[in-house]
């Protein structure tokens, strides 16, 4: 029993000594939420990034709160999360796509 979620992101924060950003929405993210994030990410200091906290708000279900719909809930993830995260888009913030023709 507990929380679970289904990994659907629909939003982001960063936390640093207070919050430094914070953006949830009433849909999944898209490319131009997750480019808005990492354009905050990139204004981190190199000391505000070793304090940092980050979060997810994913879509999420309780087992303790039987035929009540899902809610949104902050999810804490690491730097390398982020990190990798962002790298998985990187092709398409910079303007480059991958799809194959056909």
């Amino acid at each position: 029993m507990g929380i679970y979620s289904n990994g659907v992101i629909y939003g982001f924060s960063i936390f640093v000594d207070e919050m430094i950003y914070k953006e949830v929405y009433d849909h999944p993210v898209d490319l131009q939420n997750i480019i808005h994030f990492k354009n905050a990410y990139n204004t981190l200091s190199q000391e505000q990034l070793e304090k940092a906290t980050f979060s997810f708000y994913l879509e999420a279900s309780s087992a303790y709160c039987h035929g009540q719909e899902n809610f949104i809930s902050p999810f804490p993830v690491s730097k390398d999360a982020i990190v990798s995260y962002i790298n998985l888009y990187r092709a398409k913030i910079d303007g480059v796509s991958f799809e194959t023709q056909g």
